[in-house]
């Protein structure tokens, strides 16, 4: 009795992560998650009502998909710290742009290659740029990432 609760709080979890995954990733606002949960809901409803209770015990609030977020953002860096200990030779690429706001802006990216001649490439940071942007600023605001 007690492995099946544990089994299902475990995909309850699962559950939460999924959706606010999906949330950061379209960039929904954190309080979509409680929308997402009252369609499934409803279909749940229509469809297969026994399965209600179990879509009512997911997770979605606003609170919990900004900590949800935070972990997954925490596994990808972490996961990425680890391709870039096995790189054998790597590179930035550093593009400056402006946004409608007119304030210039640094997108950061690192690409690496490992023994193996994986390839990976990933977007950093986007940093935005105060005052000028001359090649010693963009330098300056790129620092912390080498």
């Amino acid at each position: 009795m007690i492995q099946k609760m544990l089994a299902d709080n475990e995909k309850v979890v699962r559950c939460s992560f999924l959706i606010a995954q999906r949330i950061a990733q379209n960039m929904k606002s954190y309080s979509d998650g409680n929308f997402v949960k009252q369609c499934l809901t409803d279909v749940a409803e229509e469809i297969c009502p026994k399965i209600v209770q179990e879509y009512e015990k997911i997770s979605v609030s606003r609170w919990t998909t900004a900590r949800r977020i935070d972990e997954l953002a925490g596994d990808s860096c972490d996961t990425l710290k680890d391709k870039v200990r096995n790189f054998v030779s790597w590179s930035f690429a550093i593009v400056e742009s402006t946004n409608e706001k007119d304030t210039a802006q640094l997108a950061i990216f690192i690409k690496g290659v490992d023994k193996a001649l994986n390839e990976t490439e990933e977007f950093l940071s986007l940093q935005s740029m105060k005052d000028t942007t001359t090649g010693a600023d963009i330098f300056w605001n790129s620092q912390c990432f080498w």
